[in-house]
């Protein structure tokens, strides 16, 4: 490449978090950028030479950012996982992020809108208490590292407090879940039970 017509590092910086985050994977970038590709185009600046073309160097960068996302989202709703298992929690944080992609520059916000998001989405279907539990974790979260004096408070239909709970061991839980009670849970998981009318 020549040197006088190298981009500057924030124009590579730009066009590297570009591809690596094209939902559509690095492949579908390089092969059709259409009209979302930064200006200018970078890909020569990436090497095209043994033992690894292009497409490969920039597919293990995106897949560690794959990784990184998804463990990140691991942990943080680790009771949503568990009731999913790992090949259905991973399908979602692949919808997810091509939904919902990182606009954070910190990793702790990437779960931020995970409930919204469940509720239109088909493993809700047959797990309707799946948005409140994403919920209940997010809150777990903000209580956590929020400002101590605040409580926080969600009402829920599902026994979420308790999947919660018991999300090391699911097997005591009934996952099938009919509500019984509206609850109203505030954090750290204090529960008041009302009767449904």
């Amino acid at each position: 490449m020549n040197e006088s017509l190298a981009p500057k590092l924030s124009q590579l910086q730009h066009w590297m978090r570009w591809v690596l985050m094209d939902p559509r994977g690095v492949a579908k970038a390089l092969e059709d950028p259409g009209p979302n590709e930064p200006s200018p185009s970078c890909p020569e600046s990436v090497a095209d030479a043994p033992p690894l073309g292009r497409e490969e160097r920039l597919s293990i960068y995106a897949e560690a950012y794959f990784i990184r996302l998804s463990s990140a989202l691991a942990k943080d709703f680790e009771a949503v996982r568990n009731v999913l298992g790992e090949d259905a929690f991973r399908k979602l944080v692949a919808d997810y992020l091509m939904t919902c992609p990182s606009r954070y520059s910190s990793v702790a916000e990437i779960g931020r809108h995970l409930d919204g998001f469940l509720m239109n989405h088909p493993f809700s279907n047959d797990l309707p208490f799946l948005p409140d539990l994403a919920r209940l974790e997010w809150l777990m979260i903000e209580a956590f590292y929020g400002d101590r004096a605040s409580a926080k408070l969600m009402d829920s239909e599902w026994p979420v407090d308790k999947i919660w709970l018991a999300r090391n061991n699911l097997e005591q839980v009934a996952l099938k879940c009919i509500p019984a009670r509206r609850r109203t849970i505030k954090l750290p998981l204090q529960i008041r039970r009302e009767k449904l009318s």
